[in-house]
């Protein structure tokens, strides 16, 4: 009888197989969209998302989270940085009682800035650690902190109380006001040779300041208003400094709203907001740009401000919400609230989100790769092999990564329905064996016959196919 059956579904297996492939990848490997979650060290603590590098072709992710201190048994938030190969690990401090937290990551990874209690902090790559050095604090100010910093080292800094500035501190401690008073956000370029932000008081305006041209209103290159239009202040630009993003008020759709600028022509281009599947958005923030200005991260909220969206706009598309854009990443219940940093290709995003499986907080490492046929010999796999199979019981799915990944584990019915999901997390280069003890998400047995397991990973996709016996 069990030969029987094994005899029939073998016989159908080629047909059913080919159709899964081709339902579920194309037909080929291809290069498919990924979703990461960093969470918290400490157990009921937090973690925020600040900034992203790219080296070596992977991400590196910077900001603040809450870690246990060993030695006085509390909870403290501190800078760290996270690696596909380390993981997430704290920057250090100065002072071991202080707080700290990361702000940005220049776009090679060699310098990380941020604040240590009421002063303004940078930390630089020696070997493969960091060393923390102390900016100090401006003169006539009590506080300052570390917005952005360059490839050369080159820091902008808010300084505060009183008032509010902005200053661009180079190797050597030499300190230049660039504007007063200021808003929150200000960013420098990859040289260390432009900023950019907002200047405050009763009448904000996005700035542009260079060493060459000084200080300039960007709404000097505004055609004339009717009605009014304003940009009020630029958050973040692209490594050249071409591409300048920030938040404004768009006269002619009579609401608040995220701009893009082109330096190069002076043009700008009014983002739009994103339509949602459960909330309706009000008002928008950009944060981040891509090198080439075809992308532009951030998020929105809805009237009350107190439901977000991760939100990307794209020169090709249009305003996007995040959820609705990687619908297929999302199926556990899982929301992407923030999108705070994109990779110059364009290709990774980082942001915070609610990661349901966690049921917290966390931040999320979004590959947005797009799905394309690649040659075998790119695949971070050399292989993906089931055993024993048919399974009776237990099957045993091994696989070997060419680098270091994010690997996600699938199952399919033949119907093409997913029955088991289990987020692997961020693994090694070499042999990886998962067992699957032919359950279903919910721990229900499944009925016998043809399976098909997907591996995501990478920004890749493998498949390979399996029988269940009953």
């Amino acid at each position: 009888m069990l030969a029987a059956f094994s005899a029939e579904l073998l016989q159908r297996q080629r047909v059913v197989a080919v159709c899964l492939v081709l339902v579920l990848s194309g037909g080929v490997p291809l290069q498919a969209q990924s979703l990461f979650w960093i969470a918290p060290p400490a157990s009921g603590g937090s973690i925020v998302a600040a900034d992203l590098a790219v080296v070596g072709e992977m991400p590196v992710v910077v900001g603040q989270a809450t870690f246990v201190d060993p030695q006085r048994g509390i909870y403290i938030r501190r800078a760290f940085i996270w690696t596909p190969s380390n993981g997430l690990r704290q920057l250090g401090a100065l002072d071991p009682s202080m707080e700290n937290g990361a702000s940005a990551i220049s776009p090679d990874g060699r310098y990380i800035v941020g604040v240590e209690g009421n002063r303004a902090v940078l930390w630089t790559l020696r070997g493969d650690s960091y060393t923390i050095q102390d900016l100090g604090v401006p003169t006539g100010y009590s506080n300052s902190k570390a917005l952005d910093v360059s490839h050369s080292g080159a820091v902008l800094i808010r300084a505060d109380n009183p008032g509010s500035a902005l200053f661009r501190w180079t190797p050597g401690g030499n300190i230049q006001l660039i504007a007063s008073p200021v808003g929150e956000m200000g960013a420098i370029s990859a040289d260390g040779e432009i900023v950019v932000g907002g200047v405050g008081g009763n009448a904000p305006y996005a700035f542009r300041w260079s060493g060459s041209g000084g200080l300039e209103n960007l709404n000097a290159y505004l055609p004339p208003p009717a009605p009014p239009t304003w940009l009020a202040e630029a958050t973040a630009m692209s490594p050249d400094g071409r591409f300048i993003v920030g938040n404004g008020f768009n006269g002619q759709a009579a609401r608040p709203e995220s701009f893009l600028m082109d330096y190069s022509t002076k043009a700008v281009r009014w983002m739009g907001i994103p339509a949602s599947q459960d909330v309706t958005l009000y008002v928008t923030s950009a944060q981040d740009v891509s090198s080439d200005g075809t992308i532009v991260v951030g998020f929105a909220v809805d009237h009350s401000w107190s439901v977000a969206r991760a939100v990307w706009w794209r020169q090709d598309t249009g305003p996007e919400d995040l959820n609705r854009r990687f619908s297929s990443l999302l199926q556990d219940g899982s929301v992407l609230r923030e999108a705070r940093a994109i990779s110059p290709d364009g290709r990774y995003i980082v942001g915070i989100g609610f990661h349901a499986a966690r049921n917290q907080t966390e931040v999320f490492v979004l590959d947005t790769r797009t799905a394309t046929a690649v040659n075998s010999e790119k695949l971070f796999t050399r292989f993906l092999e089931i055993f024993p199979n048919p399974v009776s019981a237990e099957a045993n799915i091994r696989f070997a990564l060419e680098k270091s990944a994010p690997v996600q584990l699938e199952i399919f019915s033949s119907t093409g329905a997913r029955v088991y999901a289990r987020d692997l997390g961020w693994l090694a280069a070499g042999e990886h064996q998962v067992r699957w003890d032919g359950r279903s998400v919910s721990g229900m047995r499944l009925a016998a016959g043809l399976y098909l397991c997907r591996l995501l990973l990478g920004g890749e996709m493998r498949t390979a196919t399996c029988i269940l016996l009953p």
